[in-house]
């Protein structure tokens, strides 16, 4: 941990607070996520769980990745031990989390949804998980709140995309690249990153199949584009910025990163 950052950290609810960020409301209201909360303290989290989906339909498929761990056994490809060190960069709801802790000695799960972060503590202790320890910390300051060469394995899945989201910059790109510069920062020399993310050319971008809910083709459209169109559209600018294989070759290299492999998958979140 770092020292600087160490001094300032309080605990709250279980998690340690590194950063006071505060993310923008989404389509849950705060009367439901405190009544799911308190559901999962008084009678475990998967009754939350069941509450949630039961009072959210159409979204069952997500039961299914939060209970099934198979679905994560790409981190056999990873050579982790019973000494490593790793670090889920905003873990949603832990699934990561949860699959590799099975095979690592501790893994720091950070996101900056401190209610995420509430009822996955829950989830520990209905399973007996005790070695992830919980972080609100916002992923693209990482080297503020932790040291150089800390990590065994940093796993990112999901995330990149959307750092820029709630920056107030100019160049998404550039957000993006200081947070690969910072997980380069905190990974040891021998160790590993894995990087979740959609392909930019993906064939359903093509057809108008968009991930994230952006507008139709915006995703392969040259970045001034969308930036107008989003802007015109919704009134701000288009800032999910996703890559082809040369692009991401491009920002990991530009971060630091060497010996770069990268597969296509159907889900990078099953692989």
């Amino acid at each position: 941990m770092n020292q600087n950052k160490e001094d300032k950290m309080c605990i709250r609810n279980g998690i340690t607070i590194l950063s006071d960020i505060c993310l923008p409301g989404k389509n849950t209201t705060r009367e439901e996520i405190d009544k799911l909360i308190s559901i999962c303290e008084k009678k475990g989290w998967t009754e939350g769980m069941l509450y949630y989906y039961r009072n959210n339909p159409g979204r069952d498929d997500r039961v299914n990745n939060l209970v099934n761990r198979k679905g994560f056994d790409w981190k056999m490809i990873v050579p982790l031990g019973p000494e490593s060190v790793v670090l889920d960069a905003s873990c949603g709801k832990a699934h990561n989390s949860i699959s590799l802790s099975e095979s690592c000695k501790t893994v720091f799960a950070v996101d900056l949804d401190e209610d995420k972060l509430i009822i996955n503590k829950f989830r520990f202790e209905q399973e007996g998980i005790k070695n992830i320890q919980l972080f609100k910390a916002d992923v693209t300051s990482l080297p503020l709140y932790f040291t150089e060469n800390q990590f065994d394995f940093i796993l990112m899945s999901g995330v990149l995309e959307h750092v820029a989201t709630n920056k107030k910059c100019e160049n998404p790109y550039l957000t993006q690249l200081e947070t690969l510069k910072g997980i380069y920062y905190i990974l040891k020399n021998n160790g590993y990153f894995y990087l979740g993310i959609e392909n930019r050319f993906a064939y359903h971008h093509f057809l108008g199949k968009m991930s994230h809910g952006d507008i139709p083709f915006t995703t392969i459209m040259p970045r001034f584009i969308a930036n107008t169109v989003n802007k015109l559209i919704r009134g701000k600018p288009y800032t999910k910025y996703i890559y082809s294989y040369n692009g991401y070759m491009k920002i990991l290299k530009q971060a630091g990163f060497h010996d770069i492999k990268i597969f296509l998958v159907m889900d990078y979140s099953t692989p």
